[in-house]
C-alpha cells in the first residue's frame, strides 16, 4: 500500500498487518495509534512494514507500537506525549526520531540471558533513542549493573519492571558507586532485590514506585534514591 499522506485521527488505531508494506511518500500524521505487526515467523521480511521514504516526514502525537518493521528514510517527530514503543524481535532502519522533552522510545527488554544477544546492551546503545527500558516476560531478570556501567543510558533512562510474578535482580558487584535511571516503576514482579558488594553502592537517581503488593529487598552496601520510595 502506498500513499502521499495518511492521518490517523484521535484515538483510531491503525493496523499494519504481516506481509503488508505501508509506504508513505509525503506525510504520516498520527495522532492515534499505530500498531505494526510480527509474522511471528522469526523472518523480518514477513512482517508487517512501515517505509517512510526519503523526503518523507512521520510526525506522532500518539503511539507506534513496533512489533515488525519501521523503516525511517525520511524524518520522524515524536512529540510530547508520545510514544514509540520497539518491540524485542522488530527493526528499527536508517535514520533515528527526534524527540520532545516529553516524548517517550520505549525499548522493551524480555530477558537477561545473553545467549542470543544482550537486549539490554541494545536499548541503552549511544545510538538508540531509549527513553524508557520496560522489562517484560517472566523468567527471572538477574543484571550485573557493572557490566553496563560504561553506557551513558544506564544512568539516564527509567525503568519499568513488569515481569508478571518473576523475581528481579540488579546487582553491583563492585566497591564503586554505579547510577541508575531515572524513576524506576514496578508493575509485577515477585521479588525485586538491589544486591551490592559490602563497599558498593546502586543510586537510583529519583523514585521507586510500587504499584503492587511485593517484597523488596537491599542485600549488603549501599542503596541511596534521589527521590520518594513509594
Amino acid at each position: 500500500v502506498t500513499v502521499v499522506t495518511l492521518t490517523n485521527a484521535d484515538e483510531a488505531t491503525w493496523s499494519v498487518d504481516a506481509y503488508t508494506t505501508l509506504t508513505i511518500k509525503g506525510a504520516l500524521n498520527n495522532d492515534g495509534t499505530l500498531d505494526i505487526a510480527s509474522s511471528k515467523t522469526g523472518n523480518n521480511a514477513t512482517d508487517g512494514t512501515v517505509q517512510i521514504n526519503s523526503g518523507a516526514t512521520s510526525t506522532n502525537n500518539g503511539t507506534i507500537s513496533n512489533q515488525g518493521v519501521y523503516n525511517n528514510e525520511g524524518t520522524t517527530a515524536l512529540n510530547d506525549g508520545s510514544q514509540f514503543i520497539d518491540y524485542v524481535g522488530s527493526q528499527y532502519g536508517v535514520n533515528m526520531p527526534t524527540l520532545t522533552e516529553d516524548a517517550e522510545y520505549i525499548c522493551l527488554v524480555n530477558t537477561s540471558d545473553k545467549t542470543n544477544g544482550d537486549r539490554l546492551a541494545y536499548a541503552l546503545n549511544s545510538n538508540m533513542k531509549t527513553t524508557t527500558v520496560k522489562f517484560i516476560s517472566n523468567a527471572t531478570h538477574t543484571y550485573q549493573l557493572s557490566e553496563y556501567s560504561s553506557y551513558d543510558k544506564l544512568a539516564k533512562v527509567n525503568y519499568i519492571i513488569d515481569v508478571d510474578g518473576a523475581d528481579f535482580d540488579f546487582n553491583n558487584n563492585t566497591v564503586n558507586q554505579i547510577d541508575l535511571g531515572g524513576n524506576i516503576t514496578v508493575e509485577d514482579v515477585a521479588m525485586l532485590t538491589f544486591r551490592n558488594s559490602a563497599q558498593g553502592t546502586i543510586k537510583v537517581g529519583k523514585d521507586l514506585d510500587v504499584e503492587v503488593a511485593t517484597l523488596v529487598r537491599f542485600i549488603r552496601g549501599v542503596t541511596a534514591f534521589g527521590g520518594d520510595v513509594n
